[in-house]
């Protein structure tokens, strides 16, 4: 589905976490739960859920912004990557 606020604001909260992820971008999503909806990125070999904001706190916008930047820096295998690893790698 693609998230936009006025699609988020008809989603039900849950009993149980249900996520819907963002067709635009890969690996952000909201969990919708009994009280709130999370912004959530999916990432990593382990599929680990990172939590980067609530909805309507967070807005759709920043929270985009934020998947992006930790998707983009994010190394799958050991983290992130130091200037001085990614300096060898590139020499």
């Amino acid at each position: 589905m693609r998230l936009t606020d006025l699609a988020i604001r008809k989603l039900p909260l849950s009993d149980t976490q249900k996520i819907y992820f963002d067709d635009v971008l890969g690996g952000f999503g909201i969990r919708c739960a009994k009280k709130t909806k999370s912004f959530v990125i999916k990432y990593g070999e382990e599929r680990k859920f990172k939590t980067i904001g609530h909805f309507p706190e967070k807005s759709l916008a920043d929270a985009r912004k934020e998947a992006k930047l930790f998707l983009a820096t994010r190394n799958s295998f050991t983290g992130y990557t130091t200037y001085p690893e990614a300096r060898k790698a590139f020499l």
